[in-house]
């Protein structure tokens, strides 16, 4: 009975009190005391809580005060009250929620853990068939950081299997390097599964890379520790995709 009453939201003091006058019947507080090992205060204090809630009541005798408990079906009434307060808050939380749909989540991910966590999640809940754009990619510090991870072949497989598509704007200076990378680990797929790259002139280039999923973006700062500024906005995700479109056309094969 205990775990149940917890499940009911009763606090642990109140479960000993309670039970104790379930067993007892009408009873002073003395007889609580002794059997529930709790200080009197505490005692007192948890009777009027119980009291409060009409658990319980009080009935003098020859001047005293006696405890007793309620008829049980007191318990299922303030279950359904609380039921009935839940049905009315819920309309007044999704109305408050719908409200602040254009605020942004934030998260942040940090070190090699991060690096991973990101970047395997997101795949997963990245829609089938769609498109991941990417500004500015860390080059070989990726390919190093998703080395040390082990995500690599892990993240090429989930990317090909739910066929994903990449469009890659990268900086002049890592061509070659996009270029060994490819024949290194990508050589393989066929043309549909690949990535495709674009290159920028080294004017164009920023130290963060950007990466636009269907519904956030993601902001890589390349260090030995790398952060990660996640947001979720659909605004800012059409922005971005904006800007990316525009880089596309400008940035050459």
């Amino acid at each position: 009975m205990q775990k149940e009453l917890k499940q009911l939201g009763f606090s642990d003091n109140q479960i000993k009190v309670y039970l104790a006058l379930l067993g007892l019947g009408l009873t002073r507080v003395g007889p609580i005391i002794t059997q529930t090992q709790l200080p009197r205060q505490t005692v007192y204090n948890t009777l009027g809580e119980l009291e409060n809630q009409d658990l319980i009541f009080q009935v003098i005798q020859s001047g005293r005060k006696h405890w007793q408990t309620a008829e049980p079906e007191v318990i299922l009434k303030k279950m359904k009250s609380k039921f009935q307060l839940a049905q009315e808050l819920i309309p007044q939380i999704i109305n408050q929620r719908d409200q602040s749909k254009h605020l942004a989540e934030i998260k942040v991910y940090a070190g090699l853990d991060g690096f991973m966590t990101m970047h395997i999640n997101n795949l997963q809940n990245q829609p089938k068939k769609t498109q991941v754009n990417i500004i500015g990619a860390g080059g070989q510090q990726w390919v190093e950081l998703a080395k040390e991870t082990g995500i690599l072949n892990k993240y090429e497989s989930l990317r090909i299997n739910k066929e994903i598509g990449q469009n890659i704007i990268a900086y002049e200076n890592q061509r070659s390097e996009t270029q060994k990378f490819i024949d290194q680990y990508y050589l393989h797929q066929l043309p549909s599964e690949r990535k495709k790259f674009k290159f920028l002139p080294q004017e164009f280039y920023s130290p963060v890379g950007i990466q636009i999923w269907h519904d956030k973006i993601d902001l890589i700062i390349y260090s030995q520790d790398p952060i990660i500024f996640e947001i979720k906005n659909k605004d800012l995700v059409k922005s971005f995709t904006n800007y990316f479109n525009l880089l596309w056309k400008m940035a050459k094969k």
